[in-house]
């Protein structure tokens, strides 16, 4: 399970209106130029790059105040190997087959391949203390680890790459609003919830960076949308539920935060607009009850 999956649940409908009535969308007038358009349609994987881009820019600014360093990519590439050798006949479909020039054989030894690569791309840009063209390229790579790690699909596209990506993400660098994911006392790279993620079955948030609990969007878009809110919402009832792992002490979160990337705008809503104390802890027993009646409480299809 994870935050997607109980938005789609069909048997938690509710939760949406839940949301939407115990916490109302803040009015947020957000104008800023287009900085960064987009050069491809590969939306996703260019975001999910950038994801990774942007905490290893944070890593390189403060190595010392960073935690939870762990890629997402590394359990990604670990499951996927484990899969493809025991494919014996084809490989993960997504609609339509991955090209048939390549083989299994011949994606298992890219596939490791180009992971080493990507640790030692990112060694070197920790050391040299910037991002080199050639972690901004393995940041692809990785970002199509996640995609199956949290989708069970194999991209098409696994083993290629558009030069109009790497300029993209370049362009989104450039762009960058360092002044927004300044770090003053530490930043948890893609922080989980303890009881909280495991309660559904895990779940890993961008960044929390000081107070601030942060997701990362690289979209056209610059738009507060209900979506977005509720899933940062989520995310701050499982802290309510479980806090943060992998960090020596208590982590206090006061703001929730977008940081619309193509825009370089960071929106933050303190806690407090959204609702006080009292209200997240009951939205918090009454999340925790109905996910227990709906989903565990049934057989899950």
């Amino acid at each position: 399970m994870s935050i997607e999956f109980i938005f789609k649940h069909s048997n938690l409908k509710e939760l949406k209106p839940k949301l939407l009535q115990t916490f109302p969308t803040p009015k947020l007038i957000l104008k800023s130029e287009l900085k960064s358009p987009p050069l491809t349609d590969n939306y996703s994987t260019v975001g999910q790059a950038f994801d990774y881009l942007l905490r290893f820019y944070i890593e390189i600014k403060n190595p010392s105040k960073l935690y939870n360093r762990e890629w997402v990519a590394s359990n990604a590439f670990n499951r996927l190997l484990m899969n493809l050798v025991k494919m014996q006949h084809s490989i993960v479909r997504a609609g339509r087959k991955l090209d048939k020039s390549y083989n299994r054989i011949e994606l298992i030894g890219f596939i490791s391949q180009e992971y080493y690569r990507a640790r030692m791309n990112y060694r070197i840009a920790i050391e040299k203390k910037r991002l080199t063209n050639e972690i901004i390229a393995s940041s692809l790579f990785l970002a199509r680890l996640d995609v199956f790690l949290r989708t069970g699909i194999i991209d098409p596209n696994f083993m290629t790459h558009k030069d109009e990506d790497l300029i993209d993400l370049k362009l989104l660098l450039k762009n960058l609003n360092w002044r927004s994911v300044k770090v003053q006392n530490h930043c948890i790279l893609n922080p989980t919830y303890g009881k909280g993620s495991a309660f559904i079955l895990g779940a890993d948030s961008d960044l929390i960076i000081d107070d601030t609990l942060i997701d990362i969007k690289v979209t056209q878009e610059l738009k507060l949308k209900r979506s977005y809110l509720n899933q940062l919402i989520i995310y701050y009832t499982l802290y309510l539920i479980g806090g943060v792992d992998n960090f020596p002490g208590k982590v206090k979160i006061n703001y929730l935060a977008i940081y619309f990337a193509r825009h370089s705008v960071m929106v933050k809503i303190p806690i407090m607009e959204l609702g006080t104390l009292k209200t997240f802890r009951e939205f918090k027993k009454w999340f925790v009850n109905y996910i227990d009646k709906n989903v565990y409480g049934k057989k899950i299809k």
